[in-house]
Protein backbone atom coordinates (compact mmCIF):
# COMPACT_ATOMS: atom_id res chain seq x y z
CA UNK A 1 0.00 0.00 0.00
CA UNK A 2 1.62 3.54 -0.72
CA UNK A 3 0.01 6.87 0.83
CA UNK A 4 2.02 9.10 -1.53
CA UNK A 5 2.35 12.71 0.52
CA UNK A 6 4.74 15.62 -1.68
CA UNK A 7 8.40 14.66 -1.06
CA UNK A 8 9.09 17.99 0.02
CA UNK A 9 7.28 16.96 3.74
CA UNK A 10 9.07 13.52 4.66
CA UNK A 11 12.08 14.68 6.88
CA UNK A 12 8.83 17.36 8.75
CA UNK A 13 6.78 13.88 9.21
CA UNK A 14 9.50 12.49 10.62
CA UNK A 15 9.85 14.43 12.32
CA UNK A 16 6.30 14.95 13.91
CA UNK A 17 6.31 11.27 14.24
CA UNK A 18 9.72 11.30 16.74
CA UNK A 19 7.15 13.62 18.24
CA UNK A 20 4.98 11.06 19.18
CA UNK A 21 7.48 8.68 20.36
CA UNK A 22 8.90 11.63 22.42
CA UNK A 23 5.74 12.09 24.08
CA UNK A 24 5.70 7.97 24.70
CA UNK A 25 8.26 7.34 26.60
CA UNK A 26 8.15 4.62 28.71
CA UNK A 27 9.91 3.47 31.86
CA UNK A 28 10.23 -0.35 33.20
CA UNK A 29 9.27 -2.25 36.02
CA UNK A 30 11.46 -5.39 37.20
CA UNK A 31 9.06 -8.63 36.97
CA UNK A 32 7.50 -11.11 39.38
CA UNK A 33 6.37 -14.13 38.95
CA UNK A 34 3.29 -13.40 38.77
CA UNK A 35 3.94 -10.92 35.67
CA UNK A 36 3.19 -14.39 33.39
CA UNK A 37 0.10 -14.79 34.45
CA UNK A 38 -2.99 -14.47 31.77
CA UNK A 39 -5.04 -11.21 31.89
CA UNK A 40 -3.70 -7.37 31.90
CA UNK A 41 0.43 -7.19 32.09
CA UNK A 42 0.38 -5.58 35.58
CA UNK A 43 3.87 -3.79 37.44
CA UNK A 44 4.56 -5.72 40.29
CA UNK A 45 4.32 -3.55 43.36
CA UNK A 46 7.08 -4.91 45.07
CA UNK A 47 9.40 -4.14 42.88
CA UNK A 48 11.25 -1.22 41.48
CA UNK A 49 10.00 0.40 38.48
CA UNK A 50 12.84 2.02 36.45
CA UNK A 51 11.74 5.51 34.94
CA UNK A 52 13.97 6.76 31.44
CA UNK A 53 14.97 10.96 32.45
CA UNK A 54 15.45 11.85 29.11
CA UNK A 55 17.68 14.82 29.73
CA UNK A 56 19.58 13.06 32.87
CA UNK A 57 20.26 10.17 30.80
CA UNK A 58 19.35 7.98 33.68
CA UNK A 59 17.28 5.22 34.39
CA UNK A 60 15.47 5.79 37.78
CA UNK A 61 14.57 3.18 40.03
CA UNK A 62 11.16 3.85 41.76
CA UNK A 63 9.25 2.45 44.44
CA UNK A 64 6.06 1.88 42.79
CA UNK A 65 3.82 2.45 46.17
CA UNK A 66 5.45 5.43 47.30
CA UNK A 67 7.23 7.21 44.27
CA UNK A 68 10.46 7.61 46.21
CA UNK A 69 13.66 6.75 43.81
CA UNK A 70 15.71 4.22 45.67
CA UNK A 71 18.94 3.81 42.78
CA UNK A 72 19.45 5.53 39.28
CA UNK A 73 21.75 3.47 36.75
CA UNK A 74 22.34 4.89 32.96
CA UNK A 75 20.39 5.03 30.17
CA UNK A 76 23.01 5.74 27.68
CA UNK A 77 21.32 9.28 25.55
CA UNK A 78 18.29 10.25 25.59
CA UNK A 79 16.70 7.50 27.08
CA UNK A 80 13.20 7.39 26.47
CA UNK A 81 11.72 3.63 26.49
CA UNK A 82 12.49 0.60 27.98
CA UNK A 83 11.92 -2.92 28.10
CA UNK A 84 12.27 -5.42 30.96
CA UNK A 85 13.21 -8.67 30.10
CA UNK A 86 10.76 -11.39 31.81
CA UNK A 87 13.12 -12.17 34.31
CA UNK A 88 14.17 -8.42 35.46
CA UNK A 89 18.19 -8.95 34.64
CA UNK A 90 17.87 -6.50 31.51
CA UNK A 91 16.90 -3.57 30.76
CA UNK A 92 16.11 -2.89 26.87
CA UNK A 93 16.64 1.12 25.89
CA UNK A 94 15.19 3.03 23.13
CA UNK A 95 17.98 6.08 22.80
CA UNK A 96 16.47 8.69 20.79
CA UNK A 97 19.56 10.26 18.78
CA UNK A 98 21.62 12.84 20.40
CA UNK A 99 24.26 13.90 17.81
CA UNK A 100 24.99 10.57 15.41
CA UNK A 101 23.43 8.14 18.29
CA UNK A 102 20.70 6.05 17.93
CA UNK A 103 19.84 2.84 19.04
CA UNK A 104 19.39 0.28 21.63
CA UNK A 105 20.88 0.18 25.19
CA UNK A 106 21.09 -3.38 26.82
CA UNK A 107 21.45 -2.05 30.42
CA UNK A 108 22.26 -5.08 33.06
CA UNK A 109 19.87 -3.93 36.40
CA UNK A 110 22.31 -5.34 38.85
CA UNK A 111 25.55 -3.54 37.73
CA UNK A 112 24.25 -0.73 35.82
CA UNK A 113 26.41 -1.67 32.77
CA UNK A 114 25.58 -0.72 29.45
CA UNK A 115 25.85 -2.29 25.84
CA UNK A 116 24.96 -0.23 22.50
CA UNK A 117 23.19 -1.25 19.60
CA UNK A 118 23.57 1.40 16.91
CA UNK A 119 20.25 1.44 14.02
CA UNK A 120 21.30 3.01 11.08
CA UNK A 121 18.56 6.13 11.30
CA UNK A 122 16.31 6.64 14.38
CA UNK A 123 15.02 4.00 17.16
CA UNK A 124 11.56 4.65 17.53
CA UNK A 125 9.88 2.33 19.11
CA UNK A 126 10.30 -1.28 20.62
CA UNK A 127 8.65 -4.77 21.99
CA UNK A 128 10.37 -7.52 23.70
CA UNK A 129 9.06 -11.23 22.45
CA UNK A 130 6.84 -12.97 24.81
CA UNK A 131 9.53 -14.92 26.43
CA UNK A 132 12.49 -12.60 26.28
CA UNK A 133 14.41 -14.14 23.30
CA UNK A 134 14.03 -11.23 21.02
CA UNK A 135 13.86 -7.23 20.96
CA UNK A 136 12.17 -5.74 17.73
CA UNK A 137 13.04 -2.37 17.52
CA UNK A 138 11.61 0.42 15.36
CA UNK A 139 14.32 2.43 12.98
CA UNK A 140 11.71 5.42 11.72
CA UNK A 141 14.30 6.44 9.08
CA UNK A 142 15.76 3.15 7.58
CA UNK A 143 11.63 1.49 7.26
CA UNK A 144 12.61 -1.13 8.92
CA UNK A 145 12.67 -3.63 12.12
CA UNK A 146 15.88 -4.74 13.54
CA UNK A 147 15.21 -7.80 15.37
CA UNK A 148 18.01 -8.49 18.12
CA UNK A 149 18.96 -11.74 19.76
CA UNK A 150 18.67 -10.77 23.40
CA UNK A 151 21.25 -13.91 24.63
CA UNK A 152 23.83 -12.90 22.01
CA UNK A 153 23.21 -9.02 22.46
CA UNK A 154 23.48 -8.95 18.31
CA UNK A 155 21.19 -8.11 15.08
CA UNK A 156 19.22 -11.35 14.12
CA UNK A 157 17.66 -9.61 10.92
CA UNK A 158 16.15 -6.67 9.76
CA UNK A 159 12.64 -6.72 8.13
CA UNK A 160 11.67 -4.45 6.14
CA UNK A 161 8.83 -1.58 5.76
CA UNK A 162 7.39 -0.64 2.88
CA UNK A 163 9.12 2.61 1.95
CA UNK A 164 7.25 5.27 0.94
CA UNK A 165 6.51 8.96 1.77
CA UNK A 166 4.83 9.30 4.86
CA UNK A 167 4.61 5.57 5.50
CA UNK A 168 7.27 5.80 8.32
CA UNK A 169 6.62 2.54 10.54
CA UNK A 170 6.04 3.77 14.20
CA UNK A 171 4.41 2.06 16.61
CA UNK A 172 4.79 -1.70 16.87
CA UNK A 173 2.99 -4.53 18.81
CA UNK A 174 3.47 -8.37 19.06
CA UNK A 175 0.97 -11.50 19.33
CA UNK A 176 1.13 -13.53 22.19
CA UNK A 177 2.02 -16.56 20.34
CA UNK A 178 5.44 -14.18 18.81
CA UNK A 179 3.81 -15.32 15.45
CA UNK A 180 2.53 -11.38 14.63
CA UNK A 181 4.13 -8.44 14.59
CA UNK A 182 1.70 -5.24 14.34
CA UNK A 183 3.01 -2.17 13.01
CA UNK A 184 1.37 1.50 12.90
CA UNK A 185 2.45 3.68 10.27
CA UNK A 186 2.53 7.64 10.19
CA UNK A 187 0.28 8.58 7.65
CA UNK A 188 -2.93 6.60 9.41
CA UNK A 189 -2.73 2.53 8.77
CA UNK A 190 -1.74 -0.31 10.28
CA UNK A 191 -0.43 -3.41 8.71
CA UNK A 192 0.54 -7.22 10.54
CA UNK A 193 3.59 -9.14 9.53
CA UNK A 194 5.35 -12.59 10.08
CA UNK A 195 7.72 -11.78 12.69
CA UNK A 196 9.90 -14.19 11.18
CA UNK A 197 9.88 -13.40 7.50
CA UNK A 198 8.45 -9.98 7.68
CA UNK A 199 5.88 -11.03 4.99
CA UNK A 200 2.47 -8.81 4.98
CA UNK A 201 -0.32 -10.28 6.50
CA UNK A 202 -3.14 -7.87 6.81
CA UNK A 203 -3.64 -3.95 6.46
CA UNK A 204 -5.94 -1.79 7.38
CA UNK A 205 -6.80 2.26 6.75
CA UNK A 206 -7.65 3.84 9.86
CA UNK A 207 -11.03 5.84 9.36
CA UNK A 208 -11.04 9.28 8.85
CA UNK A 209 -12.13 11.69 11.36
CA UNK A 210 -13.40 14.91 11.13
CA UNK A 211 -10.96 16.74 13.61
CA UNK A 212 -7.95 15.57 11.70
CA UNK A 213 -5.18 17.49 12.09
CA UNK A 214 -5.55 20.06 9.17
CA UNK A 215 -2.69 21.98 9.62
CA UNK A 216 -0.65 22.67 5.93
CA UNK A 217 2.05 21.08 6.78
CA UNK A 218 0.88 17.97 8.13
CA UNK A 219 -2.17 17.84 6.24
CA UNK A 220 -4.88 15.05 7.02
CA UNK A 221 -2.42 12.67 9.46
CA UNK A 222 -3.91 10.15 11.82
CA UNK A 223 -0.47 9.68 13.73
CA UNK A 224 -1.05 6.19 15.38
CA UNK A 225 1.67 6.74 17.68
CA UNK A 226 1.32 3.75 20.24
CA UNK A 227 -0.57 0.59 19.76
CA UNK A 228 -1.94 -2.01 22.79
CA UNK A 229 -3.29 -5.24 22.66
CA UNK A 230 -6.25 -6.64 24.45
CA UNK A 231 -5.88 -9.02 27.60
CA UNK A 232 -7.17 -11.82 25.00
CA UNK A 233 -5.45 -10.67 21.80
CA UNK A 234 -8.65 -10.24 20.00
CA UNK A 235 -8.48 -6.57 20.07
CA UNK A 236 -5.57 -3.88 18.66
CA UNK A 237 -6.02 -0.26 20.00
CA UNK A 238 -4.31 2.24 17.83
CA UNK A 239 -3.53 5.68 19.87
CA UNK A 240 -3.85 8.31 17.61
CA UNK A 241 -1.95 11.28 18.31
CA UNK A 242 -3.48 13.67 15.72
CA UNK A 243 -7.15 13.15 15.84
CA UNK A 244 -8.29 12.97 19.23
CA UNK A 245 -9.36 9.37 19.23
CA UNK A 246 -8.00 5.68 19.50
CA UNK A 247 -9.32 3.31 16.76
CA UNK A 248 -10.13 -0.36 17.55
CA UNK A 249 -9.83 -2.95 15.30
CA UNK A 250 -10.58 -6.70 15.44
CA UNK A 251 -7.15 -8.77 15.14
CA UNK A 252 -9.55 -11.77 13.89
CA UNK A 253 -11.43 -10.15 10.92
CA UNK A 254 -8.86 -7.17 10.49
CA UNK A 255 -12.12 -4.74 10.65
CA UNK A 256 -12.25 -1.29 12.60
CA UNK A 257 -15.05 -2.60 15.69
CA UNK A 258 -15.00 0.92 17.12
CA UNK A 259 -13.62 4.43 18.33
CA UNK A 260 -12.71 5.93 21.85
CA UNK A 261 -13.54 9.34 22.10
CA UNK A 262 -10.59 11.42 23.41
CA UNK A 263 -13.32 14.55 23.79
CA UNK A 264 -10.65 16.98 22.05
CA UNK A 265 -8.73 17.14 19.03
CA UNK A 266 -5.50 17.93 20.77
CA UNK A 267 -5.86 15.35 23.22
CA UNK A 268 -2.75 13.82 21.98
CA UNK A 269 -3.32 10.60 23.26
CA UNK A 270 0.05 8.66 24.32
CA UNK A 271 -0.22 5.72 26.21
CA UNK A 272 -2.92 3.53 27.50
CA UNK A 273 -3.15 0.50 30.22
CA UNK A 274 -5.58 -1.88 31.33
CA UNK A 275 -7.33 -2.51 34.57
CA UNK A 276 -6.56 -6.00 36.46
CA UNK A 277 -9.64 -7.29 35.40
CA UNK A 278 -9.98 -5.91 31.90
CA UNK A 279 -12.59 -3.97 32.13
CA UNK A 280 -10.72 -0.47 32.42
CA UNK A 281 -8.69 1.50 30.58
CA UNK A 282 -6.50 4.23 31.73
CA UNK A 283 -5.10 6.53 28.51
CA UNK A 284 -2.80 9.55 29.07
CA UNK A 285 -4.31 13.00 27.63
CA UNK A 286 -1.12 14.57 27.46
CA UNK A 287 -2.67 17.96 25.68
CA UNK A 288 -5.85 18.43 27.52
CA UNK A 289 -3.38 17.11 30.44
CA UNK A 290 -5.94 14.29 32.27
CA UNK A 291 -6.07 10.90 32.28
CA UNK A 292 -9.49 9.29 31.23
CA UNK A 293 -10.92 6.24 32.38
CA UNK A 294 -12.77 3.81 29.34
CA UNK A 295 -15.08 1.04 30.06
CA UNK A 296 -13.86 -1.40 27.31
CA UNK A 297 -17.23 -2.73 26.48
CA UNK A 298 -18.74 0.02 25.56
CA UNK A 299 -15.72 2.00 24.46
CA UNK A 300 -17.78 5.09 26.42
CA UNK A 301 -15.58 7.45 29.65
CA UNK A 302 -16.36 6.59 33.13
CA UNK A 303 -14.30 9.47 34.30
CA UNK A 304 -11.81 11.95 33.66
CA UNK A 305 -9.08 13.10 36.08
CA UNK A 306 -7.55 16.26 36.01
CA UNK A 307 -3.61 16.36 36.17
CA UNK A 308 -1.61 19.72 37.13
CA UNK A 309 1.11 18.57 34.32
CA UNK A 310 1.07 16.94 31.62
CA UNK A 311 0.76 13.01 31.52
CA UNK A 312 3.03 10.93 29.33
CA UNK A 313 3.27 7.53 30.69
CA UNK A 314 0.34 5.07 32.89
CA UNK A 315 0.60 1.63 34.01
CA UNK A 316 -1.49 -0.87 36.66
CA UNK A 317 0.13 -2.07 39.69
CA UNK A 318 -1.00 -5.74 40.50
CA UNK A 319 -2.34 -4.16 43.34
CA UNK A 320 -5.20 -2.42 41.38
CA UNK A 321 -3.56 0.92 41.75
CA UNK A 322 -2.38 3.48 38.91
CA UNK A 323 1.13 5.39 38.29
CA UNK A 324 1.26 8.13 35.55
CA UNK A 325 3.80 10.46 35.33
CA UNK A 326 3.38 13.77 33.85
CA UNK A 327 6.07 16.76 33.13
CA UNK A 328 5.68 20.42 35.18
CA UNK A 329 3.24 22.46 34.18
CA UNK A 330 5.83 25.80 33.46
CA UNK A 331 7.30 23.74 30.58
CA UNK A 332 4.10 23.64 28.55
CA UNK A 333 2.36 27.00 29.73
CA UNK A 334 2.75 28.66 26.34
CA UNK A 335 2.28 25.37 24.29
CA UNK A 336 1.27 21.92 24.78
CA UNK A 337 3.74 20.94 22.07
CA UNK A 338 6.96 22.84 22.90
CA UNK A 339 8.59 19.86 25.00
CA UNK A 340 7.90 17.44 22.51
CA UNK A 341 9.74 19.49 20.09
CA UNK A 342 12.48 20.00 22.10
CA UNK A 343 12.75 16.40 22.04
CA UNK A 344 12.80 16.21 17.76
CA UNK A 345 16.97 15.25 17.07
CA UNK A 346 17.81 18.57 16.04
CA UNK A 347 16.57 19.98 19.73
CA UNK A 348 18.49 16.83 21.32
CA UNK A 349 21.57 17.74 20.50
CA UNK A 350 21.26 21.83 20.14
CA UNK A 351 18.71 23.29 22.62
CA UNK A 352 18.47 22.87 26.82
CA UNK A 353 15.44 25.13 28.35
CA UNK A 354 16.39 26.22 31.74
CA UNK A 355 15.55 23.85 34.47
CA UNK A 356 11.89 24.81 35.44
CA UNK A 357 10.97 22.20 37.60
CA UNK A 358 10.91 18.26 37.22
CA UNK A 359 8.13 15.55 36.30
CA UNK A 360 5.87 13.82 39.27
CA UNK A 361 4.80 10.45 39.49
CA UNK A 362 1.03 10.26 40.56
CA UNK A 363 -0.45 7.69 42.04
CA UNK A 364 -4.67 6.64 41.26
CA UNK A 365 -6.93 4.66 43.63
CA UNK A 366 -7.85 1.88 41.07
CA UNK A 367 -10.92 1.85 42.85
CA UNK A 368 -12.58 5.29 43.19
CA UNK A 369 -10.04 6.53 40.44
CA UNK A 370 -8.78 9.31 42.17
CA UNK A 371 -5.10 10.26 42.37
CA UNK A 372 -4.20 10.10 46.25
CA UNK A 373 -0.77 10.61 46.18
CA UNK A 374 2.40 12.48 44.03
CA UNK A 375 6.02 12.16 43.64
CA UNK A 376 9.08 14.37 42.43
CA UNK A 377 11.45 12.74 40.03
CA UNK A 378 14.43 14.21 39.40
CA UNK A 379 14.30 14.82 35.61
CA UNK A 380 12.14 17.57 34.06
CA UNK A 381 11.03 14.58 31.82
CA UNK A 382 10.14 11.67 32.88
CA UNK A 383 9.48 8.37 30.77
CA UNK A 384 6.35 6.11 31.80
CA UNK A 385 5.50 3.05 33.15
CA UNK A 386 4.57 -0.44 31.09
CA UNK A 387 4.89 -4.04 32.85
CA UNK A 388 7.06 -6.32 31.68
CA UNK A 389 6.19 -9.21 29.19
CA UNK A 390 5.45 -12.54 30.57
CA UNK A 391 7.54 -15.37 30.10
CA UNK A 392 6.97 -17.93 27.68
Amino acid sequence: MSHQLPTGRRARLASLALAAVAAAGIATAVPSAASAAPGPRLVPSNQLVYVPGVWGGKLHGVDPLTGATKRKIPGGPNPMISAPSPDGKTLYVVNLPKGSQSGISIVDVASGTRTFIGLKGVAAAEVLSNGGKELYAVDIVAHEIVVIDTATKTIARRLKMPDHVADEPLGIEISADNKTLYIAYLAGWVASYDTQTGKPIHEVQLPEVPRAVDLATFGQLTLPGWLMLSPDGTRLYALNFATGNTTVIDTRTWQTVGTIDHHDRWALDVLASFSPDGKKMYFTNYGTANVQVVDTATLQTLKVIPTKGRPIGVATLDNGDVLVDTIPPQFTQANPLVPIITLLPVGLTSIRLPNIGVGQILRINGTTDTITGTTNVDDTIPGAFVAPAPAA
